[in-house]
């Protein structure tokens, strides 16, 4: 799982642990959200690594994401355990909406960056890019996960919520990305 390391006293950017069969329902359902929207023009790497599917716990990692010129980005973390988060926007980099073309999450110099923590496993981050009003998308974020939090958390099951997130982005002008990959000791 990803940590954060904040300008704050932050605990473990990944809290709590879920069931291995309910970690793996989620990590399944969660794997086709937005999946009919992935879209060539829109694409997202992992950074600062060698191998494209493998990252080792300790590893520090950013995302660049490019083809979001004009868009809102909503960048989700689905972690091994079953947990999922809002990993972008947060209480650091507030503003969904992009006027460049390429984004790097978190940029240089940023007040947090991102930690691989945790136990070995697969883990899936989702790139979601609104073009037009995002207001109903928001609206289902605030009400599937925690509120105040700097990455907040589900409170619903990820299949919940997942769900639901699919239904509104059927409703949206969205483009998708997927990454997945694995964490080794």
């Amino acid at each position: 799982m990803l940590s954060c390391k904040g300008i704050s006293a932050l605990s473990a950017f990944f809290i709590g642990a879920a069931s291995i069969a309910c970690a793996d329902m989620g990590l399944d359902k969660f794997r086709t959200l937005a999946l009919s929207l992935e879209d060539s023009a829109l694409k997202a790497t992992i950074n600062n690594r060698k191998d494209p599917i493998l990252v080792h716990l300790g590893d520090k990692v950013s995302f660049t994401v490019e083809g979001v010129a004009g868009k809102s980005l909503f960048i989700l973390n689905l972690d091994h355990e079953g947990v999922l988060r809002v990993i972008f926007p947060n209480k650091f980099d507030k503003t969904a909406e992009q006027t460049e073309n390429k984004l790097q999450v978190p940029a240089s110099g940023a007040k947090y960056s991102f930690q691989v923590t945790g136990g070995p496993g697969d883990e899936i981050v989702k790139f979601i890019a609104i073009s037009g009003r995002t207001e109903q998308f928001e609206t289902a974020i605030e009400s599937l996960f925690e509120k105040g939090q700097n990455f907040p958390r589900a409170i619903v099951p990820v299949a919940t919520a997942t769900e639901t997130l699919e239904d509104v982005l059927a409703e949206l002008s969205v483009q998708s990305a997927t990454i997945e990959y694995r964490i080794e000791k």
